[in-house]
């Protein structure tokens, strides 16, 4: 199997910038799309902005929702099935010469990795805002995120994961059709045949979050699509997103995103 050349991904590029050996660019990806195996000539990581993707490595599948990141090293196979109503996505890559720079510090480019809280996710977040605003300060900037970042993957090393159990992906797909809903976890558990215990554990154990971080973040996915692509009221989002009122959407919004949804609205409108 050839690699993909250094500067090539599927889906459709919105923005590109490069800095210091990195390639930043933010990409969608229609609804239903399969990427069939495949591998890259260099590593890269992914954080999902909106929607949801579905990959495997052929050891496991793994649900990765909005506002997660994902570490592929060089040469790695996988295939990815973009869910719900498509995906958007930062993705940035790394030359060979990272690899040299950072060396035994960066596990996550040798080897991969997941995650879906912590610091990693939100200094994702950062380095996607610089490539939205970017000016004459954004190489370095990006630079210093980057760095950041690896080192923060590198302190919480990846794990490995156990073949999911059928019960697992439905897990992942009831949340996914179902996030709008008032999910309990004892429901879910019943709806899946487990226990509820035995189902927060090894739900956290593949996803690298809860159950209920994981419903939060497909929500505000949602909420961030209709922000993006409508003009209605911020309190009628948030109950076609799932939250009790406007005020919880708000503080769940902030607390993943670091920005509040107006000013969210705003900066989208503004581009």
């Amino acid at each position: 199997m050839s690699p993909l050349p250094p500067g090539h991904f599927h889906g459709l590029p919105q923005r590109s910038r490069q800095a210091a050996g990195l390639l930043l660019t933010e990409r969608v990806y229609t609804a239903g799309t399969v990427l069939a195996r495949h591998t890259h000539a260099r590593p890269y990581l992914r954080l999902v902005r909106q929607g949801a993707v579905t990959e495997s490595d052929g050891r496991r599948v793994r649900v990765c929702p909005p506002l997660s990141v994902v570490f592929r090293s060089a040469h790695e196979e996988h295939s990815e099935v973009m869910r719900g109503e498509g995906a958007r996505s930062l993705i940035v890559e790394f030359a060979p010469e990272w690899l040299d720079r950072v060396g035994h510090h960066a596990d996550a480019l040798c080897s991969g990795g997941f995650f879906a809280d912590g610091p990693v996710p939100v200094l994702a977040l950062r380095l996607h805002r610089e490539l939205l605003d970017w000016d004459e300060l954004s190489p370095i900037a990006a630079e210093g995120l980057a760095l950041e970042l690896l080192a923060a993957a590198s302190r919480r090393a990846p794990r490995d994961e156990p073949r999911r159990a059928a019960w697992l992906s439905a897990a992942a797909e009831v949340i996914q059709t179902r996030f709008m809903e008032p999910l309990s976890l004892t429901g879910l558990a019943r709806a899946v045949g487990v226990h509820p215990v035995h189902l927060a554990r090894s739900f956290r154990h593949v996803h690298a979050c809860t159950v209920g971080e994981y419903l939060r973040r497909m929500r505000v996915g949602f909420a961030e699509k209709e922000m993006a692509s409508s003009d209605a009221p911020l309190s009628d989002i948030a109950l076609r997103a799932g939250f009790c009122d406007q005020s919880h959407f708000s503080r769940t919004f902030k607390r993943l995103t670091g920005s509040t949804p107006a000013v969210w609205r705003a900066a989208i409108r503004r581009r």
